[in-house]
């Protein structure tokens, strides 16, 4: 690998490690935080956790995401930069 190609994968891999933190903390913060407050707010009932079907059906949702926005946000700024 070229040192230019290398530089361009480690720009890309920095986009979409980035997006998939934010999503993880977003959906974290979602799950086991803010849902559990508006169910015991609203209903007056204990949280149950969600199964670990749902976590890792999450798990891919969120990975796919990161792909996907990192690479989209990737190519757009090669694109506007012209490289």
């Amino acid at each position: 690998m070229n040192h230019r190609k290398k530089i361009e994968f480690i720009r890309w891999l920095h986009l979409v490690l980035l997006f998939f933190l934010i999503t993880v903390c977003i959906v974290a913060l979602s799950e086991f935080v803010i849902g559990p407050v508006f169910q015991y707010i609203f209903f007056n009932d204990s949280y149950i956790f969600p199964s670990l079907e749902r976590f890792f059906r999450l798990f891919f949702l969120i990975l796919f995401i990161s792909f996907l926005s990192g690479t989209v946000v990737w190519c757009y700024e090669k694109y506007r930069s012209r490289k």
